[in-house]
């Protein structure tokens, strides 16, 4: 009987296998259902790596500098849990301070919120340390990166089937067209790869499914996706794989394989008229036009991250709240400040602004060590095709994340890291030659992880199972929602009693209002750099005795949040009313030159001042309060009474044209006024009134004569 070696008697490529075939699995979830509650991801991430870690520990010791690289990134994610003032403290949170805003004593303000994102970013990284101990024979290799290509043909099936095109409905489950094609680019260098590899050993059955694949992947990017970056990923990503691959797959079979594929690629952009075809001509397009970044203004956005990093540059703002303090940095952004940036264009700039630049430059480190070893790795031994192709669909992401954001989908990252494991060398006769097992410690610290791994798991999967919130955001969720259903139910009581003509006066332990507020300040005490929740306190204090002062520091808090923004300020002065008619006023003005500025920093692409006036008068028709303040506030200025009577309805006009003041206008102004209002009135208005005033607008001298 054959004695086998002591280093394959805990078999590594059986558990090797299982882990890599559960990390798989976990991936194509979080790919298939990508906007799952955020509970339920983490909850499914925890479990399934808690669970690998536990009965299946690394078998490859890994580099000391990985280690050093990865747990140096999360531990420098931690420096923004410091005290406050240890890196400085940015004007904007001393403003907010200033408006009685408690920031907290944490250089991070919503810590809850980035305890939680910095959270599920562990998990992938430990995961990721975690598969890059695992190695399996080439037999697997294949085996699993088949498995890859099967999973995502099936996607794309499915995703065709539900895809409408001619509407907004973004083809794939991402929200991100983008997303999708990094996946589908992702998806064709595997393709690729098994399919050179299935050529070179003549398997078939292999030749023919990676075929097929790897023709729908091509067919969904050139004809049914409008995103230009699954083109521009797939060139790069195949001329990329030649180099590295060796230049003599351009021999025999293999060679023409390439160069079909070439072929059929520049073909299929070049004589067929798609959508992304459209889209990248115009892009590239040679009329002195912006080219593709500009257009799309991702340099704009992401200028301002730059200042935004260079402001709080070693602890970042958190991770997680990008999209909540952008707004205090946000100046060249070429978009209307009315549309939220929820991410700086970039994946790098993005861990660079809510992590600090000493964490960014450790995990670029860190990517960078692992790619060069998978490279060199994946230049020896058998199936190298395979390998290098699987390596480079997993570096696409990184490429693409200069541009976008998608290795922040832990189904992409997770997706990159499993292709990058396999790259690495395979199983030579059922042992991990050429790498050292891990300690006894390393087994006992995975496990040990892995036990308080699949626990928390557990209690969050159940929690979801439950309806019951357990993250922050859920929370907060959760006591949004509520408040929002206490309000209407205090809406619907109120109207019923007015109906029946009794004074609504609820208890004060049911007071669904009471509740209400309660339930915000939950929420608020978890998110207070959410803006709609500042405008929701605000609201509910003024319908309490002496709540006037809490809803001015509320609505203050919130424009600090959203400096640029002026349609809010139109919200909040429509919450006043009756209650304080200057103030409505004031508000109305600073949106006229919030307006103003917006509209001169976007020439000729805003129409930001008109649509404030349209919107401050749509809502004055619609509040018997505030249509006496903005006929009053368009005063004696001509050029603000004809934007009243251009954007007000039609009934409001009739009722107050004829308090214009007719003796602070001159004729022709009063003509003009007069005009417009015979345009858009009431007729029988009209001529009553020209009947009672003949001398409002009294013909040019030069009328009667033509006439």
């Amino acid at each position: 009987m054959r004695n086998f070696p002591p280093s394959v008697r805990w078999f590594p490529g059986q558990s090797s296998a299982i882990a890599f075939a559960v990390a798989l699995a976990l991936a194509m979830v979080a790919i298939a259902f990508p906007e799952m509650p955020a509970q339920l991801l983490l909850g499914l991430s925890c479990a399934g790596a808690g669970l690998l870690f536990l009965f299946f520990p690394p078998v490859a010791r890994l580099p000391l500098v990985w280690w050093i690289l990865g747990l140096g990134f999360l531990g420098l994610s931690l420096a923004g849990f410091m005290p406050r003032g240890w890196a400085g403290m940015p004007g904007w949170r001393q403003d907010l301070e200033s408006l009685g805003l408690d920031t907290g004593p944490l250089a991070i303000v919503q810590v809850p919120l980035a305890a939680e994102a910095l959270g599920g970013i562990a998990v992938v990284a430990l995961l990721a340390l975690f598969l890059l101990g695992h190695r399996v024979d080439s037999r697997m290799q294949r085996g699993l990166a088949l498995a890859f290509v099967i999973f995502c043909a099936l996607w794309v099936v499915v995703a065709l089937v539900a895809y409408h095109p001619g509407g907004e409905e973004v083809f794939g489950f991402f929200p991100n067209r983008n997303h999708t094609a990094t996946l589908l680019a992702m998806a064709v260098l595997v393709a690729w790869g098994c399919l050179m590899h299935a050529i070179t050993h003549k398997h078939m059955i292999e030749v023919a499914v990676s075929a097929v694949a790897l023709l729908l992947f091509l067919y969904v990017i050139l004809c049914v996706s409008v995103s230009r970056a699954g083109v521009l990923l797939v060139a790069v990503g195949i001329f990329s794989w030649l180099p590295l691959a060796g230049m003599r797959y351009l021999r025999g079979d293999l060679g023409k394989a390439v160069l079909l594929l070439i072929f059929g690629l520049v073909v299929g952009l070049v004589g067929i008229d798609t959508p992304v075809k459209q889209r990248l001509t115009a892009s590239f397009a040679t009329d002195g036009t912006p080219g593709v970044v500009v257009k799309d203004a991702r340099i704009g956005i992401q200028r301002d991250a730059l200042g935004m990093i260079s402001a709080e540059p070693w602890c970042g703002v958190g991770p997680g709240q990008f999209p909540w303090i952008f707004p205090q940095y946000r100046k060249l952004t070429p978009v209307s400040s009315e549309m939220p940036c929820l991410h700086p264009e970039s994946d790098w700039l993005m861990i660079a602004a809510e992590h600090g630049w000493p964490a960014a430059l450790c995990l670029a480190a860190g990517v960078a060590a692992v790619f060069f070893a998978g490279f060199r790795a994946a230049r020896q031994g058998h199936s190298r095709a395979l390998r290098m192709a699987c390596m480079v669909a997993a570096m696409l992401l990184g490429l693409h994340g200069l541009l976008d954001i998608p290795g922040h989908r832990e189904g992409l990252a997770l997706a990159a890291v499993l292709l990058l494991a396999l790259s690495l060398r395979p199983l030579e006769h059922g042992t991990t030659r050429g790498a050292a097992p891990p300690s006894r410690f390393a087994k006992i610290g995975w496990r040990a992880a892995g036990l308080a791994m699949a626990a928390l798991g557990a209690l969050l999967l159940h929690a979801q199972w439950s309806e019951r919130p357990l993250l922050p955001s859920a929370i907060a969720k959760a006591e949004r929602q509520w408040a929002e259903k206490l309000r209407e139910m205090d809406r619907v009581a109120s109207a019923a009693a007015r109906e029946a003509g009794t004074p609504y006066r609820p208890a004060k332990e049911e007071d669904p209002l009471r509740l209400a507020r309660t339930r915000i300040d939950r929420a608020t005490m978890i998110e207070p750099l959410d803006p709609s929740l500042q405008f929701a306190r605000g609201v509910i204090a003024l319908h309490f005795n002496g709540g006037e002062d809490s809803a001015r520091q509320a609505f203050a808090i919130q424009r600090r949040l959203e400096p640029q923004q002026s349609l809010l300020l139109l919200k909040q002065a429509a919450t006043w009313g009756k209650r304080d008619p200057v103030h409505v006023k004031e508000l109305w003005e600073l949106a006229l030159q919030h307006a103003a500025v917006e509209e001169q920093r976007l020439p000729e692409t805003q129409h930001a001042v008109k649509n404030i006036y349209e919107g401050l008068f749509s809502d004055a028709a619609a509040n018997p309060d505030l249509a006496p303040l903005a006929f009053e506030f368009s005063g004696h200025d001509f050029a603000r009474l004809e934007k009243w009577i251009r954007f007000t309805p039609p009934a409001a006009i009739d009722r107050y044209f004829p308090q214009l003041p007719a003796d602070k206008l001159s004729g022709d102004e009063r003509g003009m006024l007069l005009t417009e209002w015979s345009r858009r009135g009431s007729p029988q208005a009209v001529e009553d009134f020209k009947r009672e005033h003949p001398d409002f607008a009294p013909p040019s001298p030069g009328a009667s004569e033509g006439k």
